[in-house]
């Protein structure tokens, strides 16, 4: 167990997480906080993380993410419908769990 200190930034308080921390709670840059009993729990942002991980694996790819439902691939703009955002994010989560 690490010990910190909460500092006052601007009108808010922080803390800073040390990097080990972080990475063996698999947390990158956005998290989902809430408090409960006394305690403040930090969790990572799964819909942030799976986001991340498409457009990683899309520009693996070659794949530009322009906005949320336009992708540009060698020029050529693709739009997606609501309904293919859902299962590629769905297959994403699955593949998360080791449900493929």
């Amino acid at each position: 167990m690490k010990k910190a200190k909460i500092v006052k930034i601007g009108n808010s308080h922080g803390v800073v997480i040390p990097k080990d921390i972080l990475t063996k709670a698999n947390i990158s840059d956005h998290v989902v906080l809430r408090a409960e009993n006394n305690k403040i729990i930090i969790s990572a942002d799964e819909e942030f993380t799976i986001n991340e991980r498409i457009q990683q694996d899309l520009r693996g790819l070659g794949v530009t993410v322009l906005n949320k439902n336009v992708l540009s691939f060698k020029g050529f703009k693709i739009a997606l419908n609501d309904e293919q955002i859902l299962n590629l994010n769905n297959h994403y989560k699955n593949e998360k769990i080791g449900r493929r």
